[in-house]
């Protein structure tokens, strides 16, 4: 078992103003899933992608809008879930004025 509060986690930057921490995943023991932890800081904007697995979000705090593949855009914050299925455009904005923190879990292949 493994016990670790997620801010002492390292973090990597996968684009300007984005953070990322995984917290569970093959480096562990855990084959199958990945969770990993992202804190988007206001003002940005994920690119707009889609992909072959599907992906589930968990809200910790803050708000922002999920932008689907027709272009509809959902108010998302702290407490929100979000699933998005394979091949989905997504993307997510942080509207708010503090950091969008969310946890986002995929398939192990969908970390690499």
């Amino acid at each position: 078992m493994k016990a670790i509060n997620w801010k002492e986690i390292p973090a990597t930057v996968p684009m300007a103003g984005l953070s990322k921490r995984v917290a569970i995943g093959p480096e562990i023991g855990a084959f199958n899933f990945v969770m990993r932890i992202f804190e988007m800081q206001p003002g940005i904007t994920s690119p707009h992608h889609s992909h072959s697995w599907e992906h589930e979000i968990y809200v910790i705090d803050g708000c922002g809008t999920a932008l689907n593949h027709d272009g509809e855009k959902t108010t998302i914050q702290k407490g929100d879930v979000i699933f998005i299925p394979p091949q989905e455009m997504h993307s997510l904005a942080n509207t708010g004025t503090a950091a969008l923190q969310f946890i986002c879990l995929v398939p192990a292949d969908g970390d690499k």
